[in-house]
């Protein structure tokens, strides 16, 4: 019973337009984080001083961060598979170069595409996505499955 409060009145709010608000500044971010700590300890009837990471542990959810980068691969996917319209252009190092590469089908933002993303889309989030298993980034899904044990790649830490 607890979750699905939490979603309906947490989570279903920040997640709400994610990629657009997610350049704020870091005090912003920080904000947010102790808010929903706050909120994660009292529904879950933990003790106020449980440190963050048990928390997110015991309750299995995404922290701030780690719910940005997920909602901004998942957005970089679907522009890539074409699952949405939208105006950036991105383009396989096998398009930028003429040589073969061990990471030919990396995929990377058009340069005249950077000014109008986020440098955290642009940069962070390519990197991430590329590591992905290549099996996952050919499926044609909404949504990859959200399971924060699994979301444990080098760069969510």
């Amino acid at each position: 019973m607890k979750k699905p409060i939490y979603h309906a009145l947490f989570s279903s709010r920040i997640i709400y337009l994610i990629n657009t608000w997610s350049n704020t500044t870091e005090k912003n971010l920080n904000m947010l984080q102790r808010q929903q700590n706050k909120i994660l300890k009292i529904l879950f009837n933990l003790d106020k001083l449980t440190p963050t990471e048990e928390v997110y542990q015991k309750t299995k959810e995404l922290n701030i961060r780690q719910l940005i980068k997920y909602h901004n691969i998942l957005l970089l996917h679907k522009i890539k598979n074409k699952l949405i319209k939208a105006n950036v252009s991105l383009k396989t190092n096998k398009q930028i170069h003429t040589y073969e590469t061990r990471r030919k089908s990396d995929i990377r933002t058009a340069k005249r595409t950077q000014k109008k993303l986020s440098q955290k889309l642009t940069t962070e989030t390519t990197t991430i996505y590329n590591m992905l298993p290549k099996e996952l980034t050919k499926l044609k899904i909404q949504a990859y499955p959200l399971e924060p044990e699994n979301m444990r790649l080098p760069s969510f830490a």
